[in-house]
């Protein structure tokens, strides 16, 4: 009989370089949410992307598997969020930055991948009739699927 994954939530940043995980997906709608922010952990995440947004012109704007040894299992999966301010967007595009992500980890090996996921941008509220009081649930649903 197979059984569920695990799942905890973390309420520090410090904990994302547990043992206990042996890849960290960060999912983001906008790349200076992870890469540009001086404070700790995402300095060494800026650092250890430098070099990748250096040669890759799409880097962030695509899933990326990078090496960075300030998280388990040196592996940083950045999952990038399409636009969340046109009229057509919604809460499965948050869906799909995750899968992908976390996809993307167990891909490379992984299998006990941490989820880091930024806080949304405030465009993405003031689109009428968009309802993302749930995004949080379907980026917990969309983990589950990809590790399905």
């Amino acid at each position: 009989m197979a059984t569920l994954p695990e799942i905890r939530t973390h309420s520090s940043h410090t904990q994302l370089a547990a043992t206990s995980h042996d890849a960290v997906v960060a999912v983001y709608a906008a790349s200076a949410d992870v890469l540009a922010l001086s404070q700790a952990p995402y300095a060494s995440w800026a650092a250890a992307a430098a070099p990748f947004r250096q040669i890759d012109k799409d880097f962030g704007k695509t899933i990326a598997l990078i090496p960075a040894p300030s998280v388990g299992g040196s592996r940083l999966v950045l999952s990038p969020i399409d636009s969340l301010d046109d009229d057509t967007d919604d809460v499965r595009k948050i869906f799909d930055a995750v899968k992908g992500g976390v996809a993307r980890a167990i891909e490379a090996g992984a299998r006990r991948p941490a989820i880091h996921l930024s806080p949304l941008p405030a465009a993405a509220n003031t689109v009428p009739d968009a309802d993302y009081s749930r995004w949080v649930e379907m980026a917990l649903l969309a983990a589950l699927d990809a590790s399905y």
